[in-house]
């Protein structure tokens, strides 16, 4: 399993303190997964965040969003994943999403079920994350494939 350094997208890195603290108050272990860590690489701006957490996942929506004002939608019974849209910001952009499913396995085994390499790319959701440099979890060579334009 390949780790490197990378930068995260910083005008997340707000939204993030605050589910690493409502989280942390709960000991739920938490990943970045997917397309916010490719869009980061990549240099992309993105309104979407998407999180594997142990724990509770709709429970832990539910109180995110209930915390900043945005609304819940549970997508699928089977699947367990919990979005939470939050409102618009006064300067009118586009709301942030953020998608809460469950982490059911080590986070390994997580990324190693995922459609694309380039979407199996996690970064643990600690107090180094929230400086905006977190080491990447990347089991398939998402990275490489990123870096060389490749979908597998």
């Amino acid at each position: 399993m390949s780790e490197r350094e990378i930068e995260l997208n910083k005008d997340a890195l707000p939204l993030l303190g605050v589910i690493h603290d409502l989280l942390g108050s709960y000991s739920h272990e938490a990943y970045l997964v997917g397309g916010y860590v490719r869009d980061s690489i990549l240099g992309r701006s993105t309104r979407d965040v998407d999180l594997a957490v142990r724990g509770p996942v709709e429970e832990l929506a539910k109180r995110y969003a209930d915390s900043r004002g945005g609304s819940l939608v549970v997508m699928g019974r089977e699947e367990r994943i919990a979005r939470v849209v939050l409102p618009k910001d006064s300067s009118g952009a586009c709301p942030w999403q953020v998608d809460f499913s469950p982490l059911t396995t080590d986070i390994a085994q997580n990324l190693q079920d995922r459609d694309f390499t380039i979407d199996a790319l996690a970064v643990k959701l600690d107090a180094t994350a929230l400086t905006g440099r977190a080491r990447v979890i990347d089991p398939l060579g998402g990275v490489d494939d990123l870096e060389s334009r490749v979908v597998r």
